[in-house]
């Protein structure tokens, strides 16, 4: 009997002929952090509070974190801190034509920093930050972690035609500080001699050769094509860290399927500062029926 057939694509059609569900959104045990904390979400607003930048700190797991952080903007280079900020958990319900999971987040409650007036930024990081009460990742034992910046560039891979979208979404970005929200102040700074070393100071992690998916046995033919999504950790060096699985499919054994073929898979590691860096690569399996 045919099964079907697996490509990696870089584009994915979606059918709302089937409709899978999900309990969890990914494999926790190989997850893979490079710094005990990173940047999340953030809204810049305008009008009377030209430069505010509202923004949450995210990791994979339980913290307190206290992180300096390099922003540059468009017209120049900035630095500021924030100390003992408690990450909690957040229980996302995600939703697509076919398929339905909950996703654990972790990051901070709304956080703010004042930059000039008509600043925006180009890109921002962690440049080192230290972490309490983390028991899965050993951040705590560590002490100040030095961090690179996360690479950074065209993949060449468009997004999803129809990706997941939060169905609970919290817009609390969007609100101003209340009265009992600091505002972080931020201080100019020189921008790091790095940068002009290079041509392309910032190149993403990337695949340089994808090994095929195979269609389990154990699923039956499909009427739709769906797409299983995998996080893959790519060492600086380009070895792979870590792999697990950021989208499903809604079908266990094809997301397992995915997730061996990028394990299996070669990768190119990233480049922030003009040095090698470790970074993130979506790794994206397309089962196709037909």
């Amino acid at each position: 009997m045919k099964l079907g057939f697996v490509r990696i694509v870089v584009v994915a059609v979606f059918s709302a002929a089937a409709f899978f569900i999900m309990s969890c959104g990914r494999v926790r045990a190989s997850e893979v952090e490079f710094c005990p904390a990173r940047l999340g979400d953030f809204h810049v607003f305008d009008g009377s509070h030209d430069g505010l930048v509202a923004f949450n700190v995210a990791a994979e797991s339980v913290r307190s974190v206290s992180a300096n952080v390099i922003v540059q903007g468009q017209s120049g280079w900035y630095t500021f801190q924030f100390k003992d900020a408690p990450l909690i958990p957040d229980l996302a319900h995600y939703q697509s034509p076919t398929v339905r999971f909950d996703r654990t987040l972790y990051h901070t409650k709304p956080l703010y920093v004042q930059l000039p007036p008509g600043e925006r930024i180009v890109r921002w990081w962690i440049y080192d930050a230290m972490s309490t009460g983390d028991s899965m990742f050993g951040w705590d034992a560590r002490g100040d972690v030095t961090c690179f910046p996360p690479p950074e560039g065209d993949t060449k891979i468009p997004p999803l035609a129809n990706p997941p979208k939060r169905v609970n979404a919290k817009n609390d970005l969007a609100q101003l500080p209340g009265p009992s929200d600091s505002i972080l102040v931020s201080s100019k700074i020189a921008p790091p001699a790095d940068i002009a070393e290079c041509e392309k100071p910032f190149v993403a992690a990337t695949v340089v050769r994808a090994f095929q998916p195979s269609w389990p046995a154990s699923v039956p033919r499909l009427t739709a094509s769906v797409v299983s999504e995998i996080e893959v950790a790519v060492n600086a060096n380009g070895s792979l860290a870590g792999a697990w699985v950021y989208t499903p499919s809604g079908y266990p054994d094809l997301d397992l399927a995915a997730l061996k073929a990028a394990e299996l898979s070669k990768y190119r590691g990233g480049i922030a500062l003009c040095k090698p860096a470790p970074g993130a690569y979506l790794f994206r399996a397309d089962f196709d029926p037909n």
